[in-house]
């Protein structure tokens, strides 16, 4: 799985009215499946963010959104692929 769109190491995202942000990301991939992703603070999944399903990705590419993140950062995004069968 390789990110070519959306979140950047070290990249600071933009808060929305209610205290979170979110981001789409995209990229491309060997197979089809569920994009899931997590978001982890000094090496701890952050509290309800351990994975999360995103969305899918068909014909080697994928673009799904990351929500409700909240504010308070830094955070480590991380992204994985689930195969269909889950």
């Amino acid at each position: 799985m390789i990110i070519t769109h959306g979140v950047l190491p070290g990249q600071v995202l933009q808060r929305r009215t209610r205290d979170e942000a979110s981001a789409r990301v995209s990229g491309t991939c060997e197979s089809d499946g569920f994009v899931e992703w997590s978001a982890r603070r000094n090496s701890r999944p952050l509290k309800g963010f351990a994975w999360r399903r995103a969305g899918k990705a068909r014909h080697g590419r994928f673009t799904v959104e990351v929500r409700r993140l909240p504010a308070g950062g830094p955070y480590d995004l991380r992204f994985r692929l689930v195969d269909a069968a889950g």
